[in-house]
């Protein structure tokens, strides 16, 4: 048994401030000998819990706060944890699960039911009696916000705690931090917020986490939902560099357009902050702006006097941005379904999704009305597979409630989409409705120009202000008289009904459904059947929000995907169904030779793409250069820029080019020493599936083949051999 114990005083709550907490490190496996003293020191039934979350946001720590004394305690890696109690004389159930089951304690974080899941889906351990605190604070605060954080502190008055000790003690959030000392503040400032007197009393009509009371299916669905989406926004960059053409600075205002969308300055959320570097006189000074003017591609930065256009260096926006809409209410969704507020029993669309092993009941669904024929007033013919797809999107037998269509590139996937539409607004009753959803703003449009091409106009389609304003309104010049952007919609059912005209077609992200003022068209136009392209391009999750929002009026769903794949070289195919798909991608490919996938083995990844690429210009092939990280896209084009090479569009961040694809995909993977990306499977995914032809992969060799070797791009290395390997030194001088 080992133990290191340390004293702290915190800096948060006013009337705490010389407050003494003992803090003692422990082993899971140790705490049963540190039970009794800890159990001794609670008061009132309450205690702060606060997490570690390790890689890839699997639970590493945990901290379990009284008022004067914190546990910190080490998780084991699962595997170990087993072997070692199988090994160790000690209690046969963990203390630690003994302690979380106590109904007679109060357990209380901020974000319980991220910790409540995390201990169920990393160590299959159940929590009774945990209570959320970010649940305590107004419906217009953002859980994921300091404001929620500073109601839960406060009990009702602001001078209760110190901001600047509350900002510095959250400001990373919770599970970010690994010093002990932090992690046990955290838990204890929990505890401590808890225990005062108005917070007491609003937790006891707080609803309960309790996941002892649910089966372990739909624990293990939600734990599953929470934990894919933790790891999506972990990898949202703390750190974005804008590329900006500078345009004058007066009166202390820094005007300038943002070149490209990716790397736009948007406004500022929460701790999000612009830093302005400069450099005068020969030295270099940062300026930190709170706030910013946007309008679509313009924007105004407040950076004070004494500087010139060409004294500016860098601009920077430092801090994770704050969830979107989508992921807000997915996290809010899954929150109020551990706390038993909503539930997925009696929701067949859920349970089909999520609980196949579930028989769903469909009685309590509205019915899908009856669509007796296709109609499709087309030249060109549906066929025999098209017909088929059609007739089961339009059916109204309950086996076909959820319908699911593979459709591969070039079989008519979106001329399917266009026949079920005209059929359904021409032959189905009066009343019927279709979404027609994907993730993409680009996959939307192209659908809306394919019901265009057929001389359906009856429709509308929504899109983001940010996304259009001055940035992709040419992407919408054949449906502009369709379009709808997000700042002037209606907030009144009457000017709503106006501004469709009769449509009942709305076309859609599936995360502008999450648009608070998009409420008004779906009164006028409710989600009855609901059609997803691209829908494997859909992190599953995100479906839940829309699922339970529009549950009243939803009759039917359709996915449309692919489970066969016409894009990537056999090689790279079949390795990306292996691994990827667990073997249910069926590659078919003209080019079967390994050789069309290659690594390059170099220190200088930019100057070796900038080669493979003059090789390709001089052979007339098509190419696009693809790298995680924006820097290295900026160095990249300009590399090209350079070399008098085609770089218009040619070099890419991975995340951009999402839905793209070209003949050669050149990569640059950057990373030489720790995973970074790497660690992202989906990323990754897009990024070794863009190629039609050929794929090369720059990078360093002992990274990849070692620190790398277990991620998809070293697994894919060792798929190929070492045969795949060509050294800097022998294609430089080709």
């Amino acid at each position: 048994m080992s133990a290191t114990e340390f004293f702290m005083k915190q800096d948060v709550f006013i009337d705490y401030l010389n407050h003494e907490i003992r803090v003692t490190s422990i082993r899971e496996d140790d705490m049963h000998s540190f039970m009794s003293t800890f159990l001794s020191s609670i008061v009132g039934d309450v205690v702060g819990l606060a997490p570690v979350y390790g890689s890839k946001c699997r639970l590493t720590h945990i901290a379990i706060a009284s008022m004067t004394k914190v546990l910190f305690i080490t998780l084991p890696s699962t595997a170990k944890g087993k072997a070692r109690r199988k090994q160790k004389k000690g209690p046969s159930v963990s203390s630690l699960q003994a302690f979380l089951k106590n109904s007679a304690i109060v357990k209380c974080a901020f974000e319980m039911d991220v910790l409540a899941s995390s201990l169920f889906f990393d160590f299959k351990y159940r929590i009774c009696k945990g209570k959320d605190l970010l649940s305590l604070g107004t419906p217009t605060n953002s859980r994921d916000s300091l404001e929620a954080r500073y109601a839960a502190l406060s009990d009702g008055e602001s001078k209760k705690f110190k901001k600047h000790a509350a900002d510095a003690l959250f400001l990373n959030k919770e599970g970010n931090h690994h010093k002990p000392e932090k992690v046990a503040l955290q838990a204890w400032a929990a505890c401590c917020a808890a225990s005062q007197p108005k917070t007491a009393e609003s937790l006891l009509k707080l609803p309960s986490i309790d996941t002892d009371e649910f089966d372990a299916p739909t624990l293990g669905m939600i734990a599953k939902n929470i934990r894919d989406m933790k790891m999506l926004i972990s990898l949202k960059p703390n750190r974005m560099k804008h590329e900006l053409e500078l345009q004058s600075i007066k009166g202390g205002e820094l005007r300038a357009l943002s070149r490209r969308y990716k790397t736009k300055v948007s406004r500022l959320e929460g701790s999000r902050v612009v830093v302005v570097t400069a450099r005068k006189g020969g030295e270099d000074s940062t300026r930190i702006l709170h706030s910013v003017d946007v309008k679509g591609r313009s924007v105004k930065l407040p950076i004070g006097k004494g500087l010139q256009v060409n004294d500016i260096r860098c601009v920077e926006t430092v801090g994770q941005e704050s969830l979107s809409a989508l992921e807000e209410s997915r996290s809010r969704i899954m929150l109020l379904m551990l706390q038993k507020d909503i539930s997925h029993s009696g929701h067949p669309f859920v349970e089909k999704i999520w609980l196949p092993s579930n028989k769903p009941d469909w009685s309590a669904v509205p019915k899908v009305f009856s669509t007796p024929s296709i109609y499709f007033p087309s030249q060109r013919q549906l066929n025999a597979s098209q017909k088929k797809a059609v007739r089961c999107i339009l059916s109204e037998r309950e086996a076909d409630r959820l319908v699911l269509i593979h459709g591969p590139p070039g079989t008519g996937k979106t001329t399917v989409i266009a026949a079920a539409v005209t059929s359904t607004i021409t032959k189905s009753h009066e009343t019927a409705t279709l979404w027609l959803i994907s993730q993409s703003n680009v996959a939307v449009k192209n659908i809306a120009e394919k019901l265009a091409a057929v001389n359906f106009l009856d429709f509308k389609i929504i899109v983001s202000q940010n996304y259009h304003f001055e940035w992709h309104e040419h992407q919408y010049v054949k449906i502009k008289e369709n379009v709808i952007t997000s700042d002037i919609l209606a907030e009144d059912t009457t000017l709503a009904a106006r501004m469709l005209n009769g449509s009942r077609v709305i076309l859609c992200t599936l995360a502008m459904l999450s648009n608070a003022r998009l409420k008004e068209i779906i009164r006028c136009v409710p989600l009855q059947t609901v059609i997803f392209d691209e829908a494997s391009q859909i992190e599953v999750g995100d479906y839940f929000p829309m699922l339970v929002t529009f549950r009243p009026t939803l009759r039917k769903l359709v996915f449309i995907g692919d489970d066969k794949q016409y894009r990537m070289p056999i090689p790279v195919g079949d390795f990306i169904s292996q691994h990827v798909y667990k073997g249910l991608l069926k590659s078919q490919h003209a080019q079967s030779d390994p050789s069309c996938c290659r690594f390059i083995n170099n220190a200088r990844e930019v100057q070796v793409a900038i080669k493979i690429a003059h090789t390709l210009v001089e052979l007339g092939k098509s190419f696009r250069i693809i790298t995680p990280y924006d820097p290295q896209r900026a160095l990249l084009e300009a590399g090209l820029k350079d070399a008098k090479l085609p770089w218009k569009d040619k070099c890419f961040n991975v995340d951009a080019f999402q839905g793209n694809e070209d003949d050669f995909i050149i990569i640059s993977v950057v990373r030489t020493k720790k995973l970074g990306f790497l660690n992202d499977l989906r990323r990754l995914n897009v990024m070794l599936t863009r190629c039609k032809k050929g794929l090369v992969i720059c990078t360093n060799r002992a990274f990849i083949t070692g620190v790398a070797s277990e991620t998809l791009v070293g697994k894919l290395c060792q798929h190929l051999g070492d045969s795949s390997w060509i050294e800097e030194r022998q294609f430089m001088r080709v």
